[in-house]
């Protein structure tokens, strides 16, 4: 993934629970009057069949009914959908599932304009989000280095 130029993990923005459950919390100041967060969670039991259920539970968590887009490729399946609530809080909700093997991560990328009058600086940064989230790659671990 391509990582945010800006972006910050602090020392409780990050949990991990074993080799089960992963979640990072990123806040993004790229010093163009628009801050944004990155809710990141890897699920490493997350298998394609449950992608319905999953994306249902990220649309909860967004707290907006979302219309995903299938983004299909070799090793991977993106489900993405962009969101704006009513605060002018705008971003994209995706599920980025690992075809090879069980794994999936969700992102939940929000930002906002710090200043009055920058909806200009939005359809940039929405494309900015978009590639970042399709830059997710899944390294697979062979099962003899185990």
């Amino acid at each position: 993934m391509d990582f945010p130029e800006g972006g910050v993990i602090g020392d409780k923005g990050y949990s991990k629970r074993e080799n089960v459950i992963e979640r990072y919390l990123v806040g993004v100041d790229d010093k163009r009057n628009i801050e944004s967060s990155i809710n990141i969670t890897y699920i490493a039991s997350r298998i394609s069949k449950s992608a319905k259920s999953n994306l249902d539970g990220l649309s909860h968590r967004v707290g907006i009914n979302l219309n995903y887009k299938e983004i299909s490729s070799d090793n991977k399946t993106i489900y993405i959908a962009p969101f704006t609530r009513e605060d002018n809080i705008y971003g994209y909700a995706a599920l980025v599932q690992n075809e090879v093997a069980p794994g999936g991560i969700e992102i939940i990328y929000t930002s906002e304009c710090t200043k009055p009058n920058c909806s200009d600086l939005e359809d940039e940064q929405r494309e900015k989000i978009r590639k970042m989230i399709k830059s997710i790659t899944f390294t697979q671990k062979s099962l003899e280095s185990e």
